[in-house]
């Protein structure tokens, strides 16, 4: 596929998902692979199917790219391992160490990085609330930063930092 084309993530997505399809412990995100086993044989048999499919299609499986063996690693922004999901901790770092903004543009950036762990925080949008609105049409492109606002964000900030994790259900 060549580079540079718009459409180029997007069919190559497809492909991807298309090409792992009915294989159950598997994820993708474009060229990323994430394998996950409830033991190293079923591991080592998911691995086989979906080395074998990349074969089939003409693909393959950088080494230097790929960890084995892991009972935890990092992906997407995410730590993973023994039945849980927590935030990154360099993301976590990123979100504690942000600026009070002064325009609505980097008030959306701020939200697009706390929204994508919006599932470690109940009542996500109750509580950004007042960051919401300041990104709302109609209002200038400088902010007001209130009380209110360095709340939210601080609310949002502390439940992240105290290590939140989400655990998969009893089977």
């Amino acid at each position: 596929m060549p580079f540079g084309l718009v459409t180029a993530p997007a069919k190559f997505s497809r492909c991807m998902r298309r090409l792992l399809h009915g294989l159950e412990e598997v994820i993708n995100y474009l060229d990323d692979i994430l394998i996950f086993s409830s033991n190293w044989e079923a591991h080592l048999e998911t691995l086989g199917k979906v080395l074998s499919r990349l074969e089939r299609a003409n693909l393959t499986a950088r080494q230097t790219k790929s960890m084995l063996g892991f009972r935890s690693l990092e992906f997407m922004g995410y730590e993973l391992g023994n039945g849980s999901l927590k935030p990154e901790t360099g993301k976590v770092s990123k979100i504690l160490n942000i600026e009070v903004p002064r325009t609505k543009t980097q008030v959306r950036a701020i939200m697009g990085l706390i929204n994508y762990y919006r599932r470690f925080v109940p009542n996500f949008a109750a509580i950004t609330a007042p960051l919401s609105d300041l990104t709302k049409k109609g209002k200038l492109n400088q902010i007001v930063w209130t009380d209110t606002c360095q709340r939210a964000l601080e609310s949002v900030q502390a439940i992240l930092s105290s290590d939140p994790i989400l655990r998969l259900p009893d089977s």
